[in-house]
C-alpha cells in the first residue's frame, strides 16, 4: 500500500477478500519499503487508515469526536461496510482501533438501541444547531418556552416546549443530529464490524468495548508511555549501567516536554518547498517506535516495548524497530546531554516515514 493512499488502497485489497479471509493475519508493505511485517507494519497501516478515515468526507463533527456524515455515494460503495471490516481486522489482531468516534455514537454501536444513548449538545456536527441549543441552554427562567425550528425536522413534534421539557427537547434535537440522521451509515458500519459475530460479542461487554472507540479512554500521557518502555539495563554498579540510566531519564524527560507541548520540528513540503512546523506529539512519538499511535486494546501483549542501548558509538543516531517494538539509544555525548538528545531524537523523528500523519 502506498502510505499516501492507504485508504484507496486497503478498499481495492478488501473487495477482494472473501469473510473467511479475513481471519488471516494480515501483511503490510508499504511502497519503497522493503520490510518484513512482523507487526510494526500493520499497525502502523491501521493507524494511517483511521485517522485518513477520520479526517474524509464519511466523518464529521469535533476532532476525535467524529459522528458518521450522510453520504450517499459512499453507501453505495459499501465504503462504510468496507471500512467496519477493517476496523474488524485491526480488533482481532490486536492493532488501534478506531478511537475517534463521538460518545453518542458509541453508546449505539455497543448497545444497538437508541434508548441507550446519551448525547451531548457540544457533539452536534451541524454549526447553525450546535450554536442554537447552545444559547437555548443558558436559559434559566422557569416561565421561558423555547422556540426551535430544528426541533420538528428532529422529530419533536410538540408546538411549544416548556422549560421543563427541555432536557427532552436538547435530547432528541442532538440525537437527530448526531446519530438518526446518519443511521445507514452507522448500521453498514456495524454490518461490517460484525464479520463472524465480533460486534455480537462485544455488545456482552459494552464498558470494556466502548474503550475501543473512545478517543477519551485512550488518551496517552507521558507516564503511560513511559511505563509501556521496558530499558534492557546493564548490571548494578557498572560503568555501563551509571550511563545508561543517565540516557533513559533523557527519555522520561522528552517524554514530559512533548506531553507539555514544548516539542516542534520543521517539515518541509518537497512539492511547494514551503516549510511548516509541527507540534511533537505522544501518538506521533509511539507510532515512530511501535508503529501504533495508540495502546492497542490487547495492549503489546506479544512485543512489550523496549529499549536497548548502543555503546562506543560516537556517532550513531538513534533507531526504532517497529516490528520488535524496540528503541535503540545510542550511549554517546550527543544523548547524555539532555538538549542535544531533545534535538536528535525530535531529528529522528522528522525524518522518519509517515511523520506528521498522526
Amino acid at each position: 500500500v502506498r502510505r499516501s493512499n492507504v485508504w484507496e488502497d486497503a478498499k481495492i485489497k478488501m473487495k477482494k477478500c472473501s469473510n473467511d479471509e479475513l481471519n488471516n493475519l494480515i501483511k503490510i508493505q508499504f511502497v519503497g519499503e522493503p520490510a518484513v511485517d512482523q507487526g510494526g507494519p500493520r499497525n502502523e497501516f491501521f493507524s494511517l487508515v483511521h485517522n485518513e478515515v477520520s479526517k474524509s468526507g464519511m466523518f464529521i463533527g469535533k476532532e476525535n469526536r467524529k459522528c458518521f456524515n450522510h453520504d450517499i455515494l459512499a453507501l453505495e460503495q459499501r465504503n462504510y461496510y468496507i471500512y467496519g471490516q477493517l476496523c474488524y481486522i485491526a480488533i482481532l489482531q490486536g492493532s488501534p482501533s478506531p478511537c475517534f468516534f463521538a460518545p453518542s455514537v458509541v453508546d449505539y454501536i455497543v448497545y444497538g438501541k437508541t434508548e441507550k444513548v446519551e448525547t451531548c449538545v457540544g457533539d452536534v456536527p451541524n454549526q447553525k444547531v450546535k450554536q442554537k441549543l447552545e444559547e437555548l441552554e443558558k436559559i434559566e427562567d422557569p416561565e421561558a418556552s423555547f422556540e426551535c425550528s430544528f426541533k420538528f425536522k428532529a422529530g419533536f413534534s410538540k408546538p411549544l416546549s416548556t422549560f421543563q421539557e427541555k432536557d427532552k427537547l436538547f435530547h432528541a434535537i442532538a440525537l437527530h443530529y448526531t446519530l438518526l440522521s446518519s443511521l445507514s451509515e452507522i448500521n453498514q458500519f456495524m454490518e461490517g464490524l460484525n464479520v463472524h459475530g465480533l460486534l455480537d460479542h462485544l455488545r456482552q461487554h459494552p464498558q470494556q468495548a466502548r474503550k475501543l472507540f473512545l478517543y477519551s479512554e485512550n488518551q496517552l500521557n507521558a507516564e503511560q508511555v513511559d511505563n509501556l518502555f521496558v530499558p534492557s539495563l546493564s548490571p548494578k554498579g557498572s560503568n555501563k549501567r551509571a550511563a545508561e540510566e543517565s540516557v533513559s531519564l533523557n527519555f522520561t524527560r522528552y517524554l514530559e516536554d512533548v506531553e507539555a507541548g514544548d516539542v516542534t520540528c520543521k517539515l518541509v513540503d518537497f512539492n511547494s518547498n514551503e516549510e511548516s512546523e509541527l507540534q511533537v506529539t505522544l501518538p506521533a512519538l509511539l507510532q515512530f517506535i511501535t508503529g501504533s499511535s495508540s495502546v492497542p486494546a490487547l495492549g503489546f501483549v506479544d512485543k512489550p516495548p523496549l529499549i536497548t542501548f548502543q555503546h562506543d558509538s560516537s556517532g550513531r543516531k538513534l533507531s526504532a524497530n517497529t516490528c520488535a517494538n524496540t528503541l535503540r539509544l545510542p550511549v554517546n555525548n550527543t544523548f547524555l546531554n539532555y538538549d542535544s538528545f531533545k534535538v536528535e531524537f525530535t531529528s529522528c523523528m522528522a525524518e522518519a516515514p509517515g511523520f506528521g500523519n498522526v
